[in-house]
């Protein structure tokens, strides 16, 4: 199932969340409230603390709508989207404990906020670097050499053929790495049951394909900037010295 995919259904269950709350009172739904003693939900202002998580969810369903759109025309990173909803989550949990007014509620939340925000740091950032950081290919006269977080190396003996494509085969899954929308870098398999590398900075052509006799079978490259792509194309033709 492709990420964007999955935006779409997250907005459709934020906003069916959002509608079980604000209209059909379901505050069963809203996590904490639902796990409070009889005593501890007297102390919380219900109504309005549903009508502020509904509208939290109607929000978060717009912007994953939002997300979909302009990843979908524009190939704006879904990456982002992904950290804002979760930003706006965090902000929620925090900001909801106005309505809240049992003792120690909200020194307890705060703990839970900063275990939270650190986990996304720890785990976030890192992916989010590899995944912006520019292909760096390396040619010699018997390797090709690529460093871009996710890292590889191909042999000249390996290689059947280097070629410069304007398409690639359609992707149908990513096996490992990581994919943010645009850029896409990792293991993936493509139609025609093509097991491949991939290291795209762009999801527009050209991208230079490299047919090997070993598995994964297929290399693809290319840069943001298409200029790059082709010198990098004719620096490993002529490092390796093959045919075009």
């Amino acid at each position: 199932m492709e990420i964007k995919i999955v935006l779409l259904i997250v907005a459709s269950l934020f906003f069916a969340i959002g509608i079980c709350i604000s209209k059909l009172k379901w505050y069963w739904l809203i996590s904490g409230y639902n796990t409070m003693s009889k005593e501890e939900k007297a102390n919380v202002e219900i109504e309005a603390l549903g009508n502020y998580m509904s509208k939290i969810f109607f929000f978060i369903s717009s912007l994953n709508i939002i997300g979909f759109i302009l990843n979908y025309f524009f190939n704006i990173s879904i990456a982002i989207f992904i950290v804002l909803t979760v930003i706006v989550l965090l902000y929620s949990i925090y900001n909801c404990q106005r309505f809240d007014h049992n003792p120690n509620s909200s020194k307890e939340t705060k703990i839970v906020l900063v275990i939270v925000i650190f986990i996304m740091l720890i785990t976030c950032i890192p992916i989010m670097a590899i995944g912006y950081s520019t292909t760096k290919v390396t040619i010699t006269d018997t390797s090709i050499k690529i460093s871009s977080g996710v890292n590889a190396s191909i042999t000249k003996d390996k290689i059947k053929s280097v070629s410069l494509v304007n398409e690639m085969p359609k992707i149908l899954i990513r096996t490992g790495g990581i994919d943010m929308g645009r850029v896409q870098k990792g293991s993936y398999s493509l139609e025609n049951d093509i097991k491949a590398k991939l290291f795209l900075a762009s999801k527009e052509g050209p991208f230079i394909e490299i047919i090997l006799d070993s598995s994964p079978s297929h290399y693809y490259i290319n840069y943001k900037d298409s200029k790059n792509t082709n010198t990098t194309y004719e620096d490993i033709i002529n490092k390796l010295d093959l045919d075009k």
